[in-house]
Order: structure tokens, then C-alpha cells, then sequence
């Protein structure tokens, strides 16, 4: 199912998010519209472009019936579904959609869902702000408009999670050389070890921002540093959130053990990483750790074992006929891909050589990719902000209400 590959073994008490009494009443109106319960069992099987047919035609409707708490709750499972499709540019038109509602709302409504208006707008607005720094914008003043809400509402970590934010919007969209001062991200991390109240995953996020803004600007050690404060900061991996952070932490360092050739180094990062995705039972995490293992075996010469581990992460992330796949999941589903046609280019068994091999797995992967044009483009979107899946995926993550399984 769809959720296993999304959230692991994470049942909505333990998962992405909660909701409010209220907000389960306003969802209560819509599930038994059909078109929300086919958007929702569409979602759940990977069917996603009949996923979008159905939930847009429920947002046409909650539009027509003039309620703006529905008209939310229907746009923000169609961003929803866009964001893991890789269509992030009708992801981010929905999510402004959903900001000019709430701001309308809250400047006119009652005290009657007051609170719930609050917090949606603040996790619409964050959510905004990330699909903008996805297309490589960034709008300031609505993290500044977050801010202020975290701030009325007394929430000292959302007003740390608008700075890590703000501070994103400004690395990615601001131009950096290497060796360039980029000690404006270690003023993120400062902030969040400092803040009464602030969780540690909000302290391994900027962490793992300003490891990497480090190693973009050829600060080796600095980014050592760092990435290692990130994976001390989560000790424990009981959510997909922290796993996700800690697992892109752990392969970076994996990476960079590689290049200095530690190699016992490199396996130990690699299987700390792979025990974090077992132990959230979530399919692509676990492919892109087998991956990451798979490199460590081949740059260390077993070739064999790096074959072996590369085949089981590609066959975890197979896409059934009818079903799209996660634009996280595609990104794995490449890398390994690349890898595995790289390793049998050089091999020869019996005389022969393997390159034809990898040539069928890479013309394998090409059919899916051009079968899902917009997931391969959010890849490309992804790979060229540099910064990996953790920002989209893990940063202030969320389920909309109407994509989880009916209560």
C-alpha cells in the first residue's frame, strides 16, 4: 500500500500529524462526498493522476458551496498529492490558493474555529513557503506572517521552524562561492539549541542545513562537525521525521568518509542508516540505505555483495503497472539505477562483458521516467536546489486530514 511506502509501520497516532476535534468535524462534511472517498482510495493506490481528477472535482465542489474550511481542507490533499507526484509548481499554486482563503478568514470570521484557522493558515503558510523555495523563489514575508501567528499563539518551536525556514529561502535562493562566510546558517542552529521549549529535531534540521551549506563552500571539517551535531541531536528514531533527518545525515557523512577513504568509517555510518529506515519500516528509506550500503561494498571491491544489495534496492522501488511513484522514491529508484549500470559496465563474467546488463536497467528506468514526466521533472527540481529530499519530505511534514484513512 501506498501508506506503507509513504509512512512505514506509523499509524496516525504516531504519524505526520493529529488533528484537531474540529478539523475532524469539517472532514466529517466531506469524506462522504465521492469524490473525496475516490481521491482518498486512489491516493492509497498509487494511482495519482485519478487521484487529482477526483480532488479537484472536490474542490470544485467545496468552491460552489461557498465554505471556506472545506474549500481548505479539499486544496490542501490536492497540494498534497501534486508535492509527492513531483508536480510542484500546481502544488505551489494550490497551497496560494489556500493562504489568500485562510487570510480572508481570519480577518473575518468569528471565534468559531479561531484556533484552527490560526494553526491551518501558519501550516499553509510554511508550506507555501517551502514549495516557492522548491521553484527556487522565496517570499520572506510569509514566514514573517507565520511567525507572528506562532508567536500569538505562544508556540516557541514553530517560531524556530520559521527561521529554519527563512534561513533555507536564503541559501537556496542567494548565490555562494566557495569559501564564502555562510555563518548566517549557524545563527539558525545557535537559535534552536537556545530556545526554551525547542524540540531536538528542530536543532538536527539546522544542523544538517548548515553541515551542508559548509560543504558547498568547501568547508570539509566544519560540515563534519555539524552533520555529526545533526545525528547526535536524534538519538532516537521513532518518527519518520527524525529517521529521514538522521538517515540524509548519516549518507552524507557516509559520503565523506568515502572521499577520505575510511572506509570502516563509511560501512558503520551506512548500516546505522539502515537500521534507522528498518526501524520505521518505510520501503524507499530502506532502498536508498541498501544503496548507500551498496556503494560502500563497491568502493571497497566486493563487487558481488554490491550487485546483490544494488538488485534488492531497485526491486523494493518497482512501480506497478497503473501507479506512479513517489517523487522521493523515484529519486532512489535513479541513483541506484545509475550505480548498478556504472558496476556492470566494468564487470566481465566468462569473457563477456556485462555492460548490456546495465544498459537494460537503465533503459528500464528511462520507460519510467518518461511514463511520469512530472515526477521525473520534481527530481530534476530536487537535484538542482542541492539540498536533498529532507526539506520537502521532513520539514514541518504533514498529511492532509482527508488522505488518511476514514476514522
Amino acid at each position: 500500500l501506498l501508506r506503507e511506502r509513504m509512512f512505514g509501520n506509523m499509524g496516525k497516532e504516531k504519524g505526520v500529524r493529529r488533528y484537531s476535534t474540529y478539523e475532524e468535524g469539517l472532514a466529517a462534511q466531506l469524506r462522504p462526498i465521492p469524490e473525496v472517498m475516490d481521491g482518498q482510495k486512489h491516493f492509497e493506490a498509487g494511482k495519482m493522476a485519478l487521484a487529482i481528477q477526483a480532488l479537484t472535482r472536490a474542490a470544485e465542489i467545496t468552491e460552489s458551496s461557498r465554505m471556506p474550511e472545506l474549500m481548505v481542507l479539499s486544496s490542501e490533499a490536492l497540494a498534497h498529492v501534486y508535492q509527492v507526484s513531483g508536480d510542484f509548481a500546481k502544488e505551489r499554486a494550490e497551497r496560494a490558493k489556500s493562504c489568500e482563503i485562510l487570510q480572508d478568514q481570519l480577518k473575518s470570521r468569528d471565534n468559531d474555529g479561531e484556533t484552527w484557522r490560526q494553526e491551518a493558515f501558519f501550516n499553509t503558510l510554511i508550506q507555501a513557503s517551502l514549495a516557492d523555495i522548491t521553484m527556487g523563489g522565496f517570499d520572506e514575508t510569509k514566514t514573517a506572517e507565520a511567525r507572528d501567528i506562532a508567536q500569538r499563539l505562544s508556540k516557541v518551536d514553530d517560531v524556530e521552524l520559521c527561521g529554519i525556514v527563512d534561513t533555507l529561502g536564503t541559501w537556496v535562493t542567494e548565490s555562494h562561492t566557495e569559501g564564502e562566510d555562510v555563518s548566517f546558517v549557524s545563527d539558525c542552529v545557535e537559535s534552536c539549541d537556545s530556545a526554551v521549549g525547542s524540540n531536538h529535531i528542530l536543532t538536527s534540521q539546522a544542523s544538517l542545513m548548515y553541515g551542508i551549506a559548509l560543504q558547498q563552500t568547501g568547508k570539509r571539517e566544519a560540515a563534519f562537525d555539524f552533520l555529526k551535531k545533526s545525528v547526535d541531536a536524534t538519538t532516537s528514531f521513532s518518527t519518520l521525521e527524525v529517521a529521514g533527518v538522521r538517515i540524509e545525515t548519516l549518507q552524507r557523512l557516509v559520503d565523506m568518509a568515502m572521499q577520505t577513504k575510511e572506509m570502516e568509517a563509511a560501512k558503520d555510518y551506512a548500516s546505522t542508516a539502515l537500521k534507522c529506515a528498518e526501524s520505521v519500516n518505510n520501503n524507499g528509506m530502506i532502498a536508498s540505505c541498501v544503496h548507500t550500503l551498496a556503494k560502500v561494498s563497491i568502493a571497497q571491491g566486493d563487487f558481488v555483495v554490491g550487485e546483490g544489495l544494488l538488485r534488492t534496492s531497485m526491486g523494493r522501488l518497482q512501480v506497478p503497472k497503473g501507479t506512479c511513484p513517489l517523487v522521493w522514491d523515484l529519486s532512489v529508484l535513479q541513483d541506484a539505477t545509475w550505480t548498478y549500470g556504472d558496476l556492470l559496465d566494468k564487470l566481465i563474467f566468462n569473457n563477456q562483458s556485462r555492460k548490456a546488463e546495465g544498459d537494460m536497467a537503465r533503459a528500464k528506468l528511462a520507460t519510467i521516467e518518461k511514463e511520469h514526466p512530472l515526477c521525473a521533472g520534481g527530481v530534476r527540481r530536487l537535484r538542482e536546489a542541492g539540498l536533498g529530499q529532507w526539506h520537502r519530505r521532513y520539514l514541518a511534514p504533514k498529511v492532509p486530514v482527508l488522505l488518511q484513512e476514514m476514522p
